[in-house]
């Protein structure tokens, strides 16, 4: 039987790819932003307007928004993931199904 669906299949392929990049920028960004933040922190303080800021305060915000992103970023490439995974299911629903049809159709020989 032909495969069907062709543009759909690489479509959920490319939602997985994309999917599993998201999930590596959430793990990376939990380990690089605080190293970023930390080595600027005079300079974000002072963009920041926090002249009398706290030595370890890049740190502190580093950590933060790469916790954040590792949220965000997680939950985005793990839906996407369930998404492509999910049209897979969908078309193999109704591939089942057409072979369910065709099989119901044909006359039974006795």
């Amino acid at each position: 039987m032909q495969k069907r669906f062709r543009g759909l299949s690489v479509m959920a392929v490319i939602v997985k790819i994309v999917g599993g990049f998201n999930l590596a920028v959430s793990f990376i960004s939990l380990i690089l932003l605080p190293l970023i933040f930390s080595q600027n922190d005079g300079l974000l303080a002072a963009n920041l307007g926090l002249y009398n800021a706290a030595p370890g305060t890049g740190l502190i915000g580093g950590f933060a928004a790469g916790v954040v992103i590792f949220i965000v970023a997680g939950l985005i490439g793990i839906i996407m993931i369930a998404v492509g995974g999910m049209i897979d299911v969908l078309i193999a629903v109704e591939e089942n199904t057409r072979a369910a049809v065709i099989l119901a159709q044909t006359p039974k020989s006795e």
